[in-house]
């Protein structure tokens, strides 16, 4: 199975959703590279903002409108984006 789904609880080993940089790495061939590298460094990267964390674990007091627009930048580039979900969720 591809890495986009629930993985259900298995024994004592809780289950899981997958992490967003794994989503935004499983995206990679449906993206433009450079869509890629910016939504990697801008949310995920630890050589970038890493704004998924920062803004998760409250360590964001205000959210800045430079900010607020890549978030939405990225978003609405996402919601665009047209996908191979068939490979994407099987990795054919």
């Amino acid at each position: 199975m591809g890495n986009l789904q629930y993985q259900v609880q298995r024994g004592s080993k809780r289950g899981v959703y997958p992490q967003l940089g794994t989503l935004i790495r499983d995206l990679r061939p449906s993206l433009d590279p450079s869509w890629h590298r910016f939504l990697q460094t801008f949310l995920v990267s630890n050589f970038g903002p890493n704004y998924r964390n920062e803004l998760s674990h409250g360590y964001v007091e205000e959210v800045d409108i430079h900010n607020s627009a890549m978030v939405l930048l990225s978003a609405l580039y996402l919601a665009l984006t047209q996908v191979e979900i068939a490979n994407v969720f099987t990795n054919e």
